[in-house]
């Protein structure tokens, strides 16, 4: 299996996980898509609730997740260990990673996904 599908594949767990609520009103194909790069396009009229605007939310976090997964990896190997989420969170801000698109709640809810997610270093290697 390749690095980006590993990736992804993590990235869609933490979400489905994570952000259960915003990924069944999407539903699991969009999920999917978001995670590809797949634009998609919402019809204006006729939608319950604003689907846009979740679709939106889950590629912000979809990407964050994405440039998260690497920069965890690169801190668990200077460490020594599974990074904490105060330490990966400090290391996002420093970089200016997922900090312009997600308030902080969201960050944090994403990072710590991220970890519970990952057992050891083997789930992020490819």
């Amino acid at each position: 299996m390749d690095q980006a599908k590993d990736n992804k594949d993590l990235a869609r767990r933490v979400l489905l996980d994570s952000f259960p609520q915003e990924c069944a009103a999407a539903g699991p194909s969009s999920v999917d898509d978001v995670l590809n790069g797949v634009d998609i396009v919402v019809p204006e009229e006729g939608r319950p609730f604003p689907l846009h605007e979740i679709f939106q939310f889950l590629k912000d976090v979809a990407e964050f997740l994405l440039v998260l997964i690497p920069l965890v990896k690169v801190l668990w190997a200077m460490y020594k260990r599974k990074p904490t989420a105060a330490e990966v969170e400090a290391e996002t801000k420093k970089r200016g990673v997922g900090h312009g698109k997600l308030k902080p709640e969201q960050v944090e809810k994403a990072i710590k996904g991220l970890l519970k997610g990952i057992r050891d270093i083997e789930d992020l290697a490819g």
